[in-house]
């Protein structure tokens, strides 16, 4: 079994980039609870791409913050995210090459942007 099914939320593959019936299961159909949340995971999911991006961090911080990012991506069933932090901190941690990390972090970053345009689609044309 590959990372993204052992990792996301429900046993949901790498599919979908926002699993919202996992989200309203543990939000108990509580459909202002579950904005709530994704809120806050969009405001903090932006935050913590910035981050991770940030020149000067030692290797250490970076995978922490992946870390957080993969903590938060299950929470809300951003199964695929999440799996993508995994391995891009499991990257970090273990002093991958850089052509390997760059082009994880790229994969990360992809997948941190679908998600948060997952919440928030584009406003329709006037």
């Amino acid at each position: 079994m590959n990372l993204r099914e052992d990792i996301a939320p429900g046993g949901q593959g790498a599919g979908a980039d926002l699993d919202h019936g996992f989200l309203a299961r543990q939000c108990m159909g509580d459909a202002a609870l579950e904005q709530e949340i994704l809120g806050l995971f969009l405001r903090e999911a932006r935050r913590m791409r910035g981050e991770i991006a940030r020149p000067g961090q030692s290797a250490a911080a970076i995978a922490d913050t992946a870390h957080k990012l993969k903590g938060s991506a299950l929470a809300v069933g951003a199964g695929a995210l999440a799996a993508d932090a995994a391995r891009f901190e499991a990257l970090c941690r273990s002093g991958g090459a850089a052509a390997e990390r760059q082009a994880a972090l790229a994969r990360l970053q992809a997948a941190v942007d679908r998600v948060c345009s997952a919440i928030t689609p584009p406003e329709p044309a006037v």
